[in-house]
């Protein structure tokens, strides 16, 4: 055989770029992340679960099993380890080795271990301001994404990608103004500007977030109620739709007028209201639903 023939690897071709960790990802969504989980951190939530069963020693057929094969009447957190225990039961010394009882507790509900709540005893991460804002479920899904990478600045605006990859231009692709960036786009853009106007028509005379900083602090809801959360959906709706536009202009070469963004965004929600009720009743949840319905 011909070693001159043989097949040749082949450069890596970058086809997709993300801003976006995957640990900064895995974090759950308190802590700035959004929500996924990282396999070794779950895994380990799981097997706390078997820990548990055995430091409390539940009544099942698994721990009765465990206790006459190796700990015979000893308590797991004293067990020695030897060379003869198994795979699987070596793993289980390993996570108690690296853990104890009073953190198992923190993650028990009733007798139960909550893996989920494990898990997030093993990020240590400081919790976030906005993510209150950010995932409450009147949002539509896909909107909320979007607003974490918002306020993460995570998009793959113009003067990100110039980095790695030769444009023609970094200039925004909606008003052809200046260099296209997290803060122009969504806080300075003259475009931006005009639909939000479009939008206080109907809306009202709204005070629009001027900066990132000013987004996560109007994220972090002092007061839980239908308003403040009306006005978080209305933001996360108008700056989902200024993105889309600008992926239509740079991909597509078409752009949508500011006022078909502004009635495109009051039929979402519109519709996204009616169909999440009902709400707490109050005078002030009446009054604001008969105005949403008026719009």
């Amino acid at each position: 055989m011909d070693i001159t023939h043989l097949p040749q690897p082949r450069a890596r071709v970058v086809t997709k770029l993300h801003r976006a960790s995957w640990d900064k990802v895995c974090l759950p969504k308190g802590l700035g992340g959004v929500g996924f989980r990282d396999g070794k951190n779950w895994n380990k939530a799981l097997m706390a679960k078997f820990l548990w069963a055995l430091a409390n020693k539940q009544d099942s057929l698994w721990v009765k099993w465990i206790n006459s094969i190796y700990l015979k009447g000893r308590d797991i957190w004293s067990f020695p380890k030897t060379q003869d225990t198994s795979w699987y039961f070596k793993k289980l010394l390993k996570l108690r080795d690296s853990t104890d009882e009073a953190k198992l507790r923190q993650a028990v509900k009733g007798t139960k271990l909550k893996a989920k709540v494990f898990y997030n005893l093993l990020v240590k991460k400081p919790k976030v301001q906005y993510s209150k804002g950010i995932w409450d479920n009147l949002l539509l899904p896909k909107h909320r994404f979007v607003y974490w990478q918002i306020i993460n600045t995570q998009l793959l605006t113009r003067d990100f990608l110039s980095k790695f990859l030769p444009l023609q231009s970094t200039l925004c692709p909606v008003c052809d103004s200046e260099e296209e960036s997290h803060e122009h786009i969504f806080y300075r853009c003259i475009f931006t500007k005009r639909v939000q106007l479009e939008v206080n028509s109907w809306l009202g005379n709204y005070s629009w977030p001027s900066s990132n900083i000013d987004l996560s602090y109007r994220c972090d809801f002092k007061k839980h109620d239908l308003r403040n959360r009306l006005m978080n959906m209305v933001t996360a709706a108008v700056y989902y739709q200024i993105w889309a536009n600008r992926n239509c202009c740079f991909f597509d070469v078409t752009c949508a007028s500011p006022k078909s963004i502004s009635l495109e965004v009051r039929n979402i929600v519109q519709l996204r209201v009616s169909s999440k009720g009902p709400f707490k009743r109050s005078h002030g949840n009446s009054y604001l639903l008969n105005v949403i319905k008026n719009w």
